[in-house]
């Protein structure tokens, strides 16, 4: 995934794991909690607009 300032990537681990099956992950950016738990039903949110685009785009293609 992609790196930048506020991202994380870094402190993932130190968050405790969800204790639900929907994660709701606001200022979703590279979503680095959701993609911990990919297991889980994930809602994105971002305001960023290249943010929401790329993660669209990421939901549509195929590993190719």
């Amino acid at each position: 995934m992609w790196s930048y300032y506020g991202s994380k990537s870094r402190v993932v681990h130190l968050y405790p794991p969800p204790k639900e099956d929907l994660i709701i992950e606001p200022f979703a950016g590279s979503a680095r909690y959701s993609l911990r738990y990919f297991e889980k039903e994930v809602l994105l949110v971002d305001k960023y607009e290249v943010i929401i685009r790329v993660w669209k785009y990421l939901q549509q293609c195929t590993p190719k």
